[in-house]
């Protein structure tokens, strides 16, 4: 009888496990994914025009918003901001192999792809045209991991409460958990600069400061 109840005990753990995995193999996998790419100035049009495509093409496969930019000042250097509401490691990399392969010929140097998953839910929303956008990258040692996502999921609130904000986007890089890419979109750049000379704006940096693992990184695309 003893021997009966184990086997049954451990049918149903079995059992039991077998659903959690599946249930977890079908649970989508919300992604925001970042392609920066940098041309001679001579091809950064052409680049530009593929990544528009790319961003088309993105949309077409169940992306919930791509968006292509050219960054301010140094329109050279471009980037390619995707948000999924599912898309497995296996998918991205494909579609970052393609993009690779397409870009090559005009790009000054390999596109460089950042694969994250969110701190904080997507919106799922494409920003208006004419948004004034701003893509950072934060790297802090292993140990601030947790602090930097404390510090950005607070950060969404702060920034969607500050007048003229449109956007704000923050995820874990995969596989590099103290990497963090953050997207945010503005009204304009003046409606940025305000919120970043703001205590709420200067908070973020000071909270990571002494985790820090690399210089913070922000660039700048769209109008001025």
């Amino acid at each position: 009888m003893a021997a009966h109840r184990l086997t049954a005990f451990g049918a149903l753990a079995t059992a039991i496990l077998a659903a959690g995995l599946a249930t977890r193999a079908a649970s989508p996998e919300p992604r925001l994914v970042v392609f920066y790419a940098e041309a001679p100035p001579a091809r950064a049009a052409a680049v530009l025009t593929a990544l528009q495509a790319e961003a088309q093409d993105a949309r077409k496969a169940g992306a919930s918003a791509a968006e292509a930019l050219r960054e301010s000042s140094r329109p050279s250097r471009m980037a390619l901001v995707e948000q999924w509401r599912d898309l497995s490691a296996g998918e991205a990399e494909r579609r970052a192999t393609a993009l690779q392969a397409k870009l090559e010929p005009d790009v000054q140097s390999p596109v460089d792809d950042r694969l994250g998953d969110p701190v904080v839910p997507l919106d799922g929303k494409p920003a208006p045209a004419g948004a004034f956008h701003v893509l950072m990258h934060i790297d802090v040692v292993p140990d601030g991991s947790a602090t930097a996502r404390q510090a950005l999921t607070a950060q969404q609130a702060q920034v969607m409460a500050a007048p003229g904000a449109l956007a704000f986007e923050a995820a874990a890089q995969t596989g590099r958990p103290n990497h963090f890419a953050v997207h945010e979109a503005w009204t304009s750049r003046a409606a940025y600069e305000a919120y970043a000379a703001s205590p709420a704006g200067r908070a973020l940096r000071r909270q990571l400061d002494r985790f820090k693992g690399a210089p913070f990184d922000d660039r700048f695309y769209g109008p001025e």
